[in-house]
């Protein structure tokens, strides 16, 4: 893979990086774990590599994850209550799999800024927060992208099957949305997005779920720990709330519906491109069923 190094690479020069990093470590960027390299052999450690920032979940802007997928090296700023970090994330071959090489540096004190006035410690902070989350955020919803989806729902599958817990995904459409724009204009539909995405956010559990929107009209919910029982009264929640919602317009106010597709993983194993189809293949059930209705199943 271009952009990676070999594990032999590492094993000669790995105590140079003492010299130019504060710290190093090796992460799997599938499981979010550490890994620990020694007698020429990898040890897993089940220590989680969100820990290290005192997250009991994934970063949502997961410099492993991207360094992987795109084989090449990735730099990020975090920022910590007490310190600005840069990570240095590089893709290592073992043969059987990629690993990820992150080297971390302080440089809180050694970053050099060019602006023509020094700007305040806290505008900094803030620049670097607002940018880990334009990576993962849509501007226009501000929920989930689909990048963040490609990288979080792989990950959430391997927890429900290692808990062996049910796993449920939503994926819903906006009904008759190109008619909307073509009638009211594309304002009138970022107002149906924008009101659509707040209804999901406002139905689901912050922390254990999270909702994404999968591109134009389409939007993906994820219901960690939750059977199809549990998973179908979210998605009624949903549609009810979103058909309560009022779209002024030039033309008199509007309403909207939803058709919504779902599928539970509870006893086989999918992967992520799979539960999303199933999930929207219901939905598309959905629509020829009359729309604004729900169609589930399960694995």
């Amino acid at each position: 893979m271009p952009g990676t190094i070999a594990l032999k690479c590492f094993e000669e020069h790995h105590n140079c990086f003492d010299l130019i990093y504060d710290s190093y470590r090796l992460v799997d960027p599938e499981c979010k774990e550490v890994i620990e390299y020694h007698d020429y052999t990898l040890h897993e450690t089940g220590e989680k590599c969100y820990a290290r920032w005192g997250k009991s979940q994934p970063c949502e802007n997961c410099i492993s994850y991207y360094s992987n997928r795109s084989g090449k090296s990735t730099v990020k700023l975090i920022s910590t209550s007490s310190c600005i970090l840069m990570v240095t994330a590089l893709p290592i071959e073992d043969g059987e799999r990629t690993i990820v090489l992150e080297l971390m540096k302080d440089v809180t004190d050694s970053m050099i800024y060019d602006f023509d006035n020094n700007p305040d410690c806290t505008h900094i902070l803030d620049a670097v927060s607002k940018l880990n989350s334009t990576v993962t955020k849509d501007h226009l919803t501000s929920l989930y992208n689909r990048r963040y989806i490609d990288d979080r729902l792989p990950l959430d599958i391997k927890n429900a099957v290692a808990k062996k817990s049910p796993l449920s995904v939503i994926f819903l459409d906006v009904d008759n949305f190109k008619s909307i724009n073509d009638t009211y204009g594309h304002d009138v539909g970022d107002l149906v997005l924008k009101a659509a995405a707040g209804a999901l956010a406002a139905s689901i559990r912050n922390g254990a779920d999270w909702a994404a929107r999968y591109g134009g009209d389409e939007f993906v919910v994820c219901l960690n720990g939750t059977d199809a029982e549990a998973a179908k009264v979210v998605a009624e929640r949903i549609l009810y709330s979103i058909a309560n919602i009022s779209i002024p317009t030039d033309k008199g106010s509007i309403n909207i519906t939803v058709s919504i597709g779902m599928h539970t993983m509870s006893k086989q194993v999918l992967t992520a491109q799979e539960i999303i189809k199933l999930a929207d293949q219901n939905m598309y059930d959905s629509k020829h069923s009359g729309k604004n209705c729900i169609s589930c199943s399960i694995e």
